[in-house]
C-alpha cells in the first residue's frame, strides 16, 4: 500500500508537469496567433558579396587568366533620350556617340569604359551624370569578367557566363580556381595556379599555326609551351603550383609530360606530330637563341 506522503509527491510532480505543458501550449498558441515562429530567431549567415576566381599565371608570374571588372554605364532610359544619353556617355569612351546611341536603341544596357578608371575619375563621371540630369537613367556599374591578357588558348581554356570552367585548365582545375562563399569574408577568392609555361614562348609557338599537337620542354622536362588540343595528362603536366589565397600550397597530382620528346639542344626538347611542325619549332627556337 502506498503511503500518503508518496501519493502527495506524485500528485505534486503531475501538477508541475501539467503546468509546464500548459505554459508550452499557451506559448505556441501565442506564437502562431501573432504569425511569429521560433524559426524567426534564426538568421542565415550573410555569405560573401563577391566571388573572385583564382588567377592563372606563367612560370614568372605573367597573368594568363584573371577575374577583373569592366567598368561602364548601366543604361535604363525612362526620362532621357537615347541620343542625349549617348552624347554624355561618349565623353568617357573612345566610341562615337552615334554608335553608342544605336547600341542603346538595339537593346544593350551596358556600355563599357575602355580603361580602368581611378576612384577620382569615377567620382568625376558620377558628378557629370548628375550635372547632365541623367543620373537616374545612366549609372556607373562594374561587371565582373574573366580576362585572358595573352588571348584565348586551348591550354588555359575558358569559363562560361557563371564563371565555371568549361575547357582546358579552367575546367580541369575548376574546383581549385572557383571561390567558395564564406560567412566570414565579404570577398571570397579561389586558389591561384602557377604554370610551368613560359608566356612569351607560348605566344610564339601559337603564332606558328602548327597543324597538330606540339610542345616545347625545358632540359628539366618542364612543359614550356603547347600548341593544339591538350588532354588532361598534358594539362596536368603544365601545372607548377596551386596556392590558396592565404599563401598555402595545395597538393595537386602533377604528372610529367605524357608523350615521348626529342632533344634538339642542351636547353630544349620537343614533341610534334608532323615533320613540318618540327621544322617550324626548330627554326623558332634557333631564332630565340640568337
Amino acid at each position: 500500500m502506498m503511503h500518503n506522503g508518496n501519493k502527495q509527491g506524485i500528485r505534486a510532480a503531475y501538477a508541475v508537469v501539467a503546468a509546464l505543458s500548459l505554459i508550452v501550449m499557451l506559448t505556441l498558441a501565442y506564437l502562431y496567433a501573432t504569425d511569429y515562429s521560433i524559426s524567426h530567431h534564426y538568421r542565415d549567415p550573410e555569405l560573401s558579396e563577391l566571388l573572385v576566381r583564382g588567377s592563372i599565371t606563367d612560370r614568372s608570374g605573367e597573368l594568363l587568366a584573371i577575374q577583373a571588372p569592366d567598368y561602364g554605364f548601366s543604361v535604363s532610359l525612362e526620362r532621357t533620350s537615347a541620343p542625349y544619353a549617348a552624347s554624355i556617355i561618349s565623353r568617357f569612351t573612345t566610341e562615337p556617340a552615334i554608335s553608342i546611341e544605336n547600341r542603346i536603341k538595339g537593346g544593350e544596357d551596358f556600355i563599357a569604359i575602355p580603361m580602368i578608371p581611378s576612384l577620382d575619375e569615377l567620382n568625376k563621371i558620377e558628378a557629370a551624370l548628375e550635372e547632365a540630369g541623367i543620373g537616374d537613367d545612366v549609372r556607373l556599374a562594374a561587371v565582373e569578367k574573366r580576362k585572358y591578357p595573352h588571348g584565348e588558348d586551348p591550354l588555359i581554356g575558358m569559363v562560361d557566363s557563371s564563371f565555371h570552367g568549361v575547357s582546358g585548365l579552367e575546367k580541369l582545375l575548376d574546383g581549385y580556381l572557383k571561390a567558395k562563399p564564406s560567412p566570414f569574408e565579404r570577398i571570397a577568392r579561389g586558389s591561384d595556379v602557377k604554370l610551368t609555361i613560359d608566356a612569351a614562348l607560348e605566344d610564339a609557338v601559337l603564332d606558328l599555326g602548327l597543324q597538330g599537337n606540339a610542345a616545347v620542354l625545358s632540359k628539366e622536362g618542364e612543359l614550356l609551351a603547347f600548341s593544339g588540343i591538350p588532354d588532361n595528362a598534358v594539362l596536368s603536366s603544365a601545372v607548377d603550383t596551386i596556392t590558396s589565397f592565404y599563401g598555402n600550397n595545395i597538393e595537386f597530382n602533377k604528372v610529367p609530360f605524357p608523350y615521348e620528346t626529342e632533344p634538339i639542344s642542351e636547353e630544349y626538347s620537343i614533341y610534334t606530330e608532323s615533320e613540318a611542325d618540327k621544322a617550324k619549332l626548330v627554326s623558332l627556337l634557333a631564332e630565340l637563341a640568337l
